[in-house]
Parts: C-alpha cells; structure tokens; sequence
C-alpha cells in the first residue's frame, strides 16, 4: 500500500516511541491512511470549489450558472460540458451595445453573416 502525503504528515504529527508503532503495516498507519483518503478527498472537492466561481471551469454548479445567464436560451442547445461551460463563459463575459459592429460581431458568433442597413430620413 502506497504511503500518501496526508498520511505522512498525520504520522508525523503524532509522537514517538513504543507505543506509536508507525510501520506501513501496523493498525495506526491503516487508521492514518483512512483519515488520509477522507482528507484527500475534501481537498479534492475544495479545489473543484474553487474552480466553480467562474462558468467555463464548473461541473457542479453549471446548470445554476446557466440558470442565472438565462441559457440555454434559443440559439444554443444542450450540448457536451464543455460545450455548456464555453456558452456559459462567453455570455458572463460579453458586453453588448447598440453598435452596427457588435450586431454583426453577435451574428458572427452564432454562424450568421449579415449586413445592417440604416433605412430613414438621416441614413
């Protein structure tokens, strides 16, 4: 059985001497690596934490962040996470205005091409 880091620094916290038998087999380095594993895991789920503030990096908290970015909306569709997480990400981010440029920007994101055209007595 493999000694992991979170077991080594539980067995070294403990004292020494006789009665702390901290050989790989003993019954305390079994109780270390279980304690290890529970250890590893939360810091595991703790990065994964981490990593869910932002839309493009979330698996457990996607479907709140689409909820919140109002997707899918109807141009997009469930897809792949990945898939998921980039549309998440690209409506976080974008900012939009009233500019002929970000219309066709916004058209060219979805696979369209189009030419705006100003119709009215300043045009």
């Amino acid at each position: 059985m493999a000694v992991t880091p979170y077991q080594t620094a539980f067995l070294q916290l403990l004292p020494s001497g006789l009665a702390w038998n901290k050989s790989p087999d003993s019954k305390l380095s079994a109780l270390a690596q279980a304690i290890s594993d529970v250890i590893a895991t939360a810091a595991d789920d703790a990065r994964q934490m981490l990593r869910e503030r932002f839309p493009s990096t979330s698996r457990w908290y996607l479907g709140e962040w689409e909820s919140f970015l109002g997707l899918p909306d109807c141009t997009s569709e469930n897809g792949t996470l990945s898939e998921r997480q980039r549309a998440a990400a690209n409506k976080m981010r974008m900012t939009g205005n009233l500019s002929r440029r970000f219309y066709e920007w916004l058209a060219a994101q979805y696979g369209f091409t189009v030419r705006l055209v100003t119709v009215g007595r300043d045009a």
